[in-house]
């Protein structure tokens, strides 16, 4: 498996404008959290937390909000 490091070697990053992931990166991150939001509270919490909530921090915002 190739390393990010090798893989952004491969394609000449002084050639490369900084934005042209920017459009994959939202649509994929958009994905993600769609799956989540569709697969119910289980997987909204598994999200979440898997992405630097802590279960403190969920808890806390789900008190203020609900």
């Amino acid at each position: 498996m190739i390393t990010v490091m090798e893989f952004i070697k491969t394609l000449e990053p002084e050639k490369l404008d900084e934005r042209a992931l920017d459009e994959v990166v939202h649509d994929t991150a958009s994905t993600l959290a769609s799956d989540a939001n569709n697969g119910g509270f289980k997987d909204q919490v598994a999200f979440l937390l898997k992405y630097g909530w802590t279960a403190e921090t969920l808890i806390g915002y789900i008190k203020a909000e609900y």
